[in-house]
């Protein structure tokens, strides 16, 4: 035998129309007790919650805004003696230097937008004449997928190496 309260003990069960009715007037007398303050800081807070959701749906993001894929890359030497040590990659104005010839971490969003698009086109001699062709500008090599850690910890390093170049460089 359980233990329920007979609230409705002897009366006629209520319909569901009669319970909407009911709850309505519940429902009702509810908001007539909530002063206009309260009722606009719970559709204020709705409101945030909803923008905190679709926030929520963006890919992540680092701190450049850039998606938080990160990729291991080496950016080859150059040919020609007159290219620099390293390849300036940019996107909407945010510029990076990656150096020529050592692995680095960056964001996966410079690989795609700007090294496979930096196409050259070259002529070269051949049998029939002179045919162009073309080529990365900047030939790399993707070693591999790195984590938002492995970024950071790069980042960090260099830095460290940056300002260990500046004070060596002012003394």
């Amino acid at each position: 035998m359980t233990n329920e309260k007979n609230t409705d003990f002897g009366l006629p069960k209520e319909t569901p129309e009669q319970r909407l009715v009911r709850l309505q007037a519940a429902a009702a007398q509810i908001i007539s007790d909530e002063t206009d303050d309260e009722i606009i800081a719970r559709m204020v807070a709705t409101a945030r919650d909803a923008r905190k959701e679709e926030a929520a749906d963006t890919l992540p993001k680092d701190t450049e805004g850039f998606p938080a894929e990160y990729v291991k890359v080496e950016i080859f030497s150059g040919n020609d003696k007159h290219d620099l040590a390293y390849v300036p990659l940019g996107i909407n104005g945010f510029v990076i230097k990656c150096p020529r010839g050592v692995p680095v971490i960056i964001p996966k969003a410079f690989v795609t937008q700007c090294l496979e698009n930096a196409i050259e086109e070259i002529t070269i001699q051949s049998q029939g004449g002179l045919i162009t062709r073309p080529r990365h500008r900047f030939p790399y090599n993707v070693k591999g997928t790195a984590t938002q850690e492995e970024y950071r910890e790069f980042q960090l390093a260099q830095r460290s190496l940056a300002t260990q170049q500046t004070m060596a460089a002012a003394q």
